[in-house]
């Protein structure tokens, strides 16, 4: 608890210097990735925010879904990190031997799916409409994940927030998603907590 208290204050304190920040970027300024630095591969996205191919392989091996989207997470959105939906989508391209975008994403598992949606979302968070698409095609194959849900919210927080208006929706999105006890829970507790953390930040514009 003490630890989500800290979170809390801290993502305050940011957004009071920079009060655009608030709703207008979840995906730039909401971290999770510290929970999981005991992977070496996410250790070393956060530390270089080089997307490596050993990155791209363990995204496409039969690794768990919060470990990949939380490297995905810690490489972040700087430093050129424009092209790696682009890079992913060309190895995924080459996995399946199909150069058309559209007839591809039919080829992909959820967890595919889900990657390429938060990579492409993270490349580009000004536009995140077809992330978004993506991100609901992967949910629809996994329903019932908590790590699957989240990130589609996360997206969908972004393509609404910059309408100040919607905060309260995300918000409300979220809390809905916490509280259905249909889903399953498989991200680390103290993931969770972070990701409660940033969500409780938006609750004031629900009053």
């Amino acid at each position: 608890m003490k630890k989500v208290i800290v979170l809390a204050i801290i993502l305050c304190v940011g957004w009071l210097i920079n009060p655009t920040a608030k709703g207008a970027t979840p995906l730039t300024d909401f971290t999770f990735h510290s929970s999981y630095h005991n992977i070496r591969l996410v250790n070393e996205a956060y530390k270089h925010k080089t997307f490596t191919d050993s990155m791209m392989i363990y995204l496409d091996e039969n690794n768990p879904i919060d470990s990949k989207i939380a490297l995905i997470n810690a490489l972040g959105w700087i430093n050129g990190q424009k092209k790696n939906g682009i890079l992913f989508l060309t190895y995924l391209k080459k996995k399946y031997a199909v150069n058309d975008s559209a007839a591809l994403v039919k080829e992909l598992s959820a967890d595919e799916l889900l990657c390429l949606a938060y990579l492409s979302a993270m490349a580009n968070y000004n536009y995140v409409s077809n992330a978004v698409d993506l991100a609901k095609l992967a949910v629809k194959k996994n329903k019932k994940s908590f790590a699957f849900q989240f990130i589609y919210q996360l997206l969908k927080a972004q393509e609404i927030s910059w309408i100040g208006t919607m905060n309260c929706k995300i918000y409300k999105n979220y809390k809905t998603l916490r509280e259905n006890p249909k889903i399953k829970k498989d991200m680390k507790f103290e993931a969770m907590d972070e990701i409660y953390a940033f969500y409780e930040l938006y609750v004031n514009d629900c009053k």
